[in-house]
């Protein structure tokens, strides 16, 4: 079986399907022979396959419930959830398609930072790195009222934590995904934990220096590499900056401090 990072590779550079048998070569394969009533049975159009099956997604007294598993969480937790069990490996295809143009541009980046949610991002950026064959270092970096996925680090298996209040919402994981967190067990360099107050600072300079509006998990990738500034100096170092969807009164009150 292939890696994740090859397998990744090919979708988002060469394309769907890239990954199936090649077609044989084009040739004249002369007049067709009379089909016998064994070919003709067994020429019948097989019936199409059945649709995956979406889980079944219910709220019940403020209880979310994906196939009769509970979640209970901030609205935030469940969106991810309920999306997490609703795609597959396509999803980190596509986000790695930004990976890709970052290692292509900049292929000699030391380090780059990545924000964590349920873990396509930063897994999608460790499989464009090896998929090219780079040697860049990848930093998650995690709110510190989200911290699941930095205590699972820590620990080497999954950590699930009981709340996930944080202003980046898109990082308010509570409960780590296994498979993305094997991968980041053997990916990633380290997970760093960065404040409400950092995440904030971290939007404002964003829209002050650079004119991006960022929310507050897009701007979590820069927090951490501010709070790691003196470790970084003298590097060549990127953050991955991933959305900008926050309320125009929230940001208003973080951009006046």
């Amino acid at each position: 079986m292939r890696s994740l990072a090859a397998w990744v590779f090919s979708v988002a550079v060469l394309g769907p399907g890239c990954d199936k048998e090649a077609a044989k070569p084009a040739g004249d394969p002369g007049p067709p022979a009379a089909p016998t009533a064994e070919a003709s049975a067994s020429s019948r159009p097989e019936p199409a396959p059945e649709p995956p099956r979406a889980p079944t997604v219910t709220l019940d007294d403020h209880e979310l419930l994906i196939d009769g598993v509970s979640f209970v969480g901030s609205a935030s937790d469940w969106k991810a959830r309920a999306v997490a069990a609703l795609v597959d490996r396509r999803l980190v295809a596509g986000v790695a398609s930004y990976g890709l143009e970052l290692f292509r541009a900049v292929p000699d980046l030391d380090t780059v930072y990545v924000p964590i949610g349920l873990g396509s991002g930063v897994c999608a950026t460790m499989a464009a790195r090896d998929a090219l064959g780079l040697k860049t270092k990848v930093v998650g970096v995690v709110a510190e009222r989200a911290p699941a996925y930095a205590l699972s680090f820590a620990a080497r298996k999954p950590v699930s934590t009981n709340s996930a209040d944080t202003i980046a919402d898109g990082v308010a994981c509570r409960v780590p995904d296994p498979d993305a967190l094997g991968l980041i067990l053997k990916g990633a360099d380290r997970i760093v934990t960065v404040s409400e107050e950092e995440i904030r600072a971290a939007m404002r300079h964003l829209f002050t220096d650079t004119h991006n509006l960022a929310e507050g998990a897009g701007a979590a990738a820069l927090a951490g590499l501010l709070q790691e500034k003196t470790r970084m100096n003298g590097k060549r170092v990127a953050v991955i900056q991933t959305g900008g969807n926050i309320d125009r009164e929230l940001y208003l009150s973080v951009l006046a401090g």
